[in-house]
């Protein structure tokens, strides 16, 4: 065989193996990048379905989360209002048992000054019975001096109506001082009456007239409120003419004050 023919027919076996592994290359580059994008989707599909699972976890989560918040929120609500209520009741309760013990009062002095009244008609009437009295007794006594020729018996009875008569002053006289003391201890009786209603009824709103709460966003306030050594509640205390009072009551600061507008200014500052 000719070199040329033999080097054409080896030239030609190499480009068919050439070719060949050209083609199986391909095939594999292909059969790779098949199985590439294969494990890629499912790789996305993987981490597709831990990403909605991780978003119906959270999901489920925030729920739970938002019903045991409004749980909590309503049972908080309840107790405010519970609270709330109760508190209403009783003040409604003071407000009556103030209005019974007012209207009693007012009852009882009104009692007290129809008796006056009808003591100072009585007295009225006794002083004119007194004058009617001693006008008797005067023309008794002017009778007894015309008559100074009666006979024993008579002027025996004759002084036995004299003395009946002043017998009847003298009980006039007894009868105004008793009905004088009754309504002096009458009015005594009225005024005690009237201070300890008024003081037993106040007491129970002295506390909730002179005391302000003001509310804190967390306890570690109470320090910077209270300074080194009182400090600055000394100083809030001097300005505004109050008293701050900081106890273990966790998230509250009261402020106590007889004057209204002092509290109120004290609370606005304070807050």
């Amino acid at each position: 065989m000719e070199p040329i023919t033999l080097f054409l027919v080896v030239l030609a076996a190499a480009l068919a193996a050439l070719g060949l592994w050209w083609v199986l290359l391909r095939r594999s580059m292909e059969r790779q990048r098949v199985e590439a994008q294969a494990q890629g989707e499912r790789i996305v599909a993987d981490a597709q379905r831990q990403c909605e699972a991780k978003l119906r976890e959270a999901e489920v989560a925030s729920k739970e989360k938002l019903l045991q918040a409004r749980s909590e929120f309503e049972k908080i609500s309840r107790k405010e209002r519970s609270e709330l209520e109760a508190d209403e009741r009783r003040l409604n309760q003071r407000q009556d048992d103030l209005d019974q013990q007012i209207a009693d009062a007012r009852r009882r002095d009104q009692s007290l000054s129809d008796r006056e009244r009808e003591l100072t008609r009585l007295e009225r009437r006794l002083e004119g019975r007194q004058k009617e009295l001693d006008e008797l007794l005067e023309q008794e006594r002017d009778r007894l001096e015309q008559v100074a020729g009666l006979t024993a018996q008579q002027a025996k009875e004759q002084l036995i109506r004299v003395m009946e008569s002043d017998a009847r002053v003298g009980a006039a006289h007894i009868v105004k001082r008793i009905e004088d003391e009754a309504r002096e201890q009458a009015r005594k009786n009225a005024q005690r009456i009237l201070a300890m209603a008024v003081q037993r009824s106040a007491s129970d709103y002295v506390a909730e007239t002179t005391v302000s709460v003001v509310m804190l966003p967390n306890d570690e306030m109470k320090g910077r409120i209270i300074g080194r050594e009182g400090r600055n509640i000394r100083a809030f205390e001097k300005a505004t003419g109050v008293d701050g009072i900081v106890d273990d009551t966790p998230g509250v600061v009261i402020v106590s004050a007889f004057d209204n507008v002092r509290r109120e200014i004290a609370k606005l500052s304070l807050d």
